[in-house]
């Protein structure tokens, strides 16, 4: 688990330029989980408008 949160860590830290948070780590690294496990599941990766719902819904839970 170690060496997947370092990747993840590495690559998050390119991605916005700036040093990431454990918290940024753990929440990105849970939806990277989801998102595999939905394409073991429907064999699909999700559109472009399903990523902005869920982007929406997020927001919605944790304000803007």
């Amino acid at each position: 688990m170690d060496g997947i949160k370092d990747i993840l860590s590495n690559n998050l830290q390119a991605a916005l330029k700036r040093p990431e948070s454990d918290l940024e780590i753990n929440v990105i690294g849970g939806i990277m989980l989801g998102m595999i496990g939905y394409y073991l599941q429907t064999n699909d990766f999700p559109s472009s408008k399903e990523i902005h719902q869920l982007s929406d819904t997020v927001n919605l839970i944790f304000g803007t």
